[in-house]
């Protein structure tokens, strides 16, 4: 049985695994720079969520409905000392030290732990 995500955690949306910020970030695929969310891979199952952030915060959400967008956020946290950028080709992203960067999402990025 997997650990249900904790106040600071995230949670996969299919083994209801707990992600840290720090995870959702390393599994980070591709990305939405003009919405500040990225696609990120669960550590656990593989399973894929869209993930958002906002200064010192993250969030998880999901898509409601085309032709939208409009989505809804399921899980949210603090994160000290987030900050982001976007440019039209990546979003970038420094927390804990370390910087991201998520390629705009295109043809020829697929996203990768989609469940049919």
């Amino acid at each position: 049985m997997k650990e249900r995500a904790p106040g600071d955690s995230l949670e996969c949306p299919g083994c209801r695994a707990a992600i840290r910020p720090l995870q959702a970030l390393q599994g980070g695929t591709v990305s939405w720079p003009q919405m500040a969310g990225w696609w990120a891979l669960c550590p656990a199952c593989g399973r894929g969520s869209h993930f958002r952030v906002e200064r010192e915060k993250m969030a998880q959400y999901v898509i409601l409905g085309a032709p939208g967008p409009d989505w809804e956020h399921t899980h949210e946290v603090s994160a000290p000392g987030l900050t982001f950028r976007r440019d039209p080709a990546f979003l970038h992203v420094w927390f804990d030290g370390r910087h991201f960067e998520f390629p705009a999402r295109d043809d020829r990025h697929e996203l990768a732990g989609v469940e049919s």
